[in-house]
């Protein structure tokens, strides 16, 4: 009965303060595994899977590199997995975003792209 009360008590106050749930429970982006560096043949498209690189909740994803690159990169901000349209011979250093309402936290990799394997 006392938890009821206790719980009833902080739920009011929430309402009173306008506070959601996703501010009580936000977990701060953390990197838990290093992003590896990715080798593409060109003429190829290649998908990769970056959330598995984050610990965090509703995490949003992006990417962003020094120098705009000749060939095609899309991430999906909500799912994190990235699209290379591989068309031409070129280098790529990213840096990985993930962040949300409590932080943000970045991790670089590398994708060279090449003619053959």
């Amino acid at each position: 009965m006392k938890k009821f009360i206790l719980l009833s008590i902080f739920f009011i106050s929430a309402s009173f303060f306008n506070i959601t749930w996703a501010d009580i429970y936000c977990v701060r982006p953390k990197v838990i595994k290093r992003m590896p560096n990715w080798q593409i043949i060109t003429t190829s498209v290649a998908t990769i899977s970056a959330a598995s690189t984050f610990k965090g909740t509703n995490l949003r994803y992006s990417i962003s590199y020094e120098s705009s690159p000749s060939n095609d990169i899309d991430i999906n901000t909500k799912t994190g997995v990235i699209t290379v349209n591989a068309i031409s011979k070129e280098d790529i250093d990213v840096k990985l975003i993930a962040q949300n309402d409590c932080g943000i936290a970045k991790d670089v990799f590398n994708i060279h792209i090449d003619e053959d394997e």
